[in-house]
């Protein structure tokens, strides 16, 4: 079993007994909790990168959940999601280049995202 059937079995076993989210804000609040605990341990002086893995993994088994409410299943999701930004990223390094940019990563990151903000207006996706 992938992870992807492995999340999908163990949402929908979840969801037959009642431990599911009963309205798209409650799924949306406990991302943003995950979130801020995210943020607590990469404000720590000395991060434990065990904690910090762990409290990324509760932010992405969270997101994966609010996509699951939301009736999508995850993997073509986040496929569609890398396939919107393999495009945007590909047409950023290019529209660079014909702006005279001979090598993108000597710019800044604010130059950067001028850019992803223009090809963000141009796929207007």
């Amino acid at each position: 079993m992938d992870i992807f059937e492995r999340l999908e079995k163990l949402e929908t076993e979840s969801k037959e007994v009642g431990f599911y989210w009963p309205t798209s804000n409650s799924a949306i609040r406990q991302v943003l909790e995950e979130i801020q605990e995210v943020k607590e341990v990469l404000q720590q002086d000395d991060v434990d990168q065990d904690h910090l893995q762990e409290e990324l993994g509760d932010l992405l088994h969270a997101v994966c959940s609010l996509i699951f409410f939301c009736d999508f299943n995850v993997k073509p999701t986040l496929d569609k999601a890398l396939d919107k930004y393999e495009d945007r990223f590909y047409t950023m390094i290019s529209t660079a280049k014909k702006q005279g940019v001979e090598n993108f990563s000597k710019l800044s990151l604010d130059q950067m995202m001028s850019y992803w903000k223009l090809v963000k207006m141009m796929k207007k996706t």
